[in-house]
């Protein structure tokens, strides 16, 4: 029979084990760090028109809490604040594609261009969407509390033309927005097939100048990023039915094709986060639409303290696609526990798809899209 201080080491070695986790580790490869105090809501970041800056939201480590709007230079990590205004960090930022302007709003419901630094107008601090038409001169958000002729459920969406001051009901229009490459047209979620994204059935084309529906196009995935370029619409995102299987709907043909499947776990942990021991999340397009990158996280402990139930420590990957090739690259790979999403935040190619941009949780990094 062992000895008090054999079980008493025995004891606190189990505990260590339930602590920290015993058997496999997280492995730690991030990338150069940029920036380490990006606010952890913030639902996206962007790079500048040259590739030569990473914009996102910080949050001060000292005294009140402020947020404000910040790029950093990917050469040396020179930090500058792009506007005097405080950033409401919820909610998305838009860039014009020719990057004469960079949409946000601030905490008082102010939608601003940063690079002239004026007001635009006032919008709700609800909203779920915001796009930029390709020269900037228009702007369109989603307030998903909204109500707007009825139609409560889907919330309202609105095109703001940004140099008359104008505001103006899309009531096609719900979710997810995008312009055409021309900026003719907008893409948004059919008011009648979905009330919110990843729910989205059916997407609406509408002309922006008469503000009548051109076409009506099937999703047959729950769509994570929509790119609308020179070949059409594609939608990225789980196909339906099977969390697993990320795929690539090409909505103008009607077509889906299965570009990543997530690897059967050999020994990861099935908690409620993490019901198959593994997920995949965050699929994003590159400009070019050659390119996806997503998030896979795999669980290796329960908590110890506080919720067994749910996952404690997980392994995170951002994988890279290339679409033309099917080949797939891991990026960087770190801690990825946090509130069930992984702890891993939003990623952004710079437009010529060379580099991506990539949120450990409040810290920056960036690499090369391929070696």
């Amino acid at each position: 029979m062992p000895s008090s201080r054999l079980r008493t080491r025995l004891v606190i070695l189990i505990a260590a084990c339930l602590l920290i986790g015993c058997g496999r580790r997280v492995v730690e490869d991030r990338g150069p760090l940029l920036a380490k105090d990006a606010a952890s809501v913030s639902p996206n970041m962007l790079w500048t028109a040259d590739g030569t800056e990473v914009v996102y939201v910080a949050q001060s480590a000292q005294g009140s809490v402020v947020h404000t709007l910040q790029a950093v230079r990917v050469a040396d990590g020179t930090v500058r604040q792009l506007d005097i205004a405080p950033t409401f960090p919820e909610l998305r930022l838009a860039r014009a594609a020719d990057g004469s302007a960079l949409y946000y709003v601030t905490t008082d419901g102010t939608l601003r261009d940063a690079m002239s630094g004026k007001d635009v107008g006032r919008v709700p601090l609800g909203f779920a969407a915001l796009a930029s038409s390709p020269d900037g001169r228009l702007a369109a958000y989603w307030d998903m509390f909204g109500t707007a002729r009825g139609a409560a459920t889907q919330g309202a969406a609105f095109m703001m033309d940004v140099d008359q001051g104008t505001s103006t009901l899309l009531p096609l229009c719900a979710g997810s927005l995008t312009f055409s490459p021309s900026g003719d047209a907008l893409l948004c979620a059919d008011v009648s097939a979905a009330s919110s994204a990843p729910f989205i059935e059916r997407f609406d084309v509408v002309d922006v100048a008469t503000l009548t529906l051109r076409e009506q196009l099937d999703a047959v995935v729950l769509p994570s990023d929509v790119r609308w370029g020179s070949n059409g619409v594609l939608v990225a995102g789980a196909q339906t039915g099977d969390a697993g299987v990320i795929a690539v709907n090409d909505l103008g043909a009607g077509t889906a094709r299965v570009v990543y499947r997530l690897p059967t776990p050999s020994d990861a942990v099935k908690t409620e986060d993490f019901p198959s021991g593994n997920a995949v999340s965050g699929a994003t397009f590159s400009a070019d639409g050659r390119q996806l990158a997503l998030w896979q996280a795999e669980c290796l402990a329960t908590q110890f303290f506080g919720e067994p139930q749910y996952c404690g420590r997980a392994q995170g990957s951002l994988i890279i696609v290339d679409l033309d090739t099917g080949s797939q690259r891991v990026v960087a790979s770190g801690e990825a526990t946090y509130d069930g999403g992984g702890g891993i935040g939003p990623v952004a190619f710079s437009d010529d798809g060379a580099h991506i941009a990539y949120r450990f949780r409040s810290e920056i990094h960036v690499r090369p899209t391929r070696n």
